[in-house]
């Protein structure tokens, strides 16, 4: 078995990107071509059946500058999550992370995340309906999620512990300070 050069991986590099601006080229023509006649995705699909009306919307999204390409060479959660922002957001978080905030016993850290390496539950913490929350936002998101977890007995990777029938459950090997504690206690 050979094996794969460097300049073969950057040959397929090259295409993949050329194919990339072809997809962008293509998505311009179809918005001037919809934007011209209404009827010209029907007209495609009718001359073309093997391509499909889900692949022409995507194009004119793409056209229309509202999906940013590179993404759809991605299928991770946080790439479908991005996907759903705004275009510049889109454009920016394709290439710079997106900051996390992260919730240790209290205290609150940011980590710098590229989008394609977040988990589901951090998509879920990070984007709104329409935006890429900023720090302050996600720590609001998180909080609601902990009061709610609490109050309904849902058990959460954030908490060790959650609130059933006026009674604290915790996990095994639970550790908790004062304040953790007090925070208990008051929500009892």
């Amino acid at each position: 078995m050979n094996e794969v050069t460097q300049s073969q991986i950057q040959e397929f590099i090259r295409l993949l990107f050329e194919g990339i601006e072809s997809w962008m080229k293509a998505g311009q023509l179809l918005v001037e071509m919809i934007d011209h006649d209404p009827a010209t995705i029907e007209k495609i699909c009718a001359g073309f059946p093997a391509v499909s009306r889900d692949i022409l919307y995507r194009f004119e999204q793409i056209g229309r500058k509202e999906i940013y390409p590179l993404l759809l060479v991605s299928n991770c959660p946080g790439i479908s999550g991005l996907i759903r922002m705004p275009y510049s957001q889109q454009v920016k978080h394709e290439k710079e992370p997106i900051p996390v905030l992260i919730d240790k016993d209290g205290e609150y850290d940011t980590l710098m995340v590229d989008v394609r390496s977040l988990t589901p539950s951090q998509c879920k913490q990070v984007f709104s309906k329409g935006s890429v929350r900023d720090e302050g936002a996600q720590r609001a998101w998180l909080e609601t999620e902990k009061k709610n977890a609490m109050l309904h007995g849902i058990p959460t990777e954030h908490l060790p512990y959650f609130i059933r029938d006026h009674k604290v459950v915790f996990s095994k090997n639970t550790e908790m300070g004062k304040r953790d504690l007090q925070q208990i206690i008051k929500m009892l």
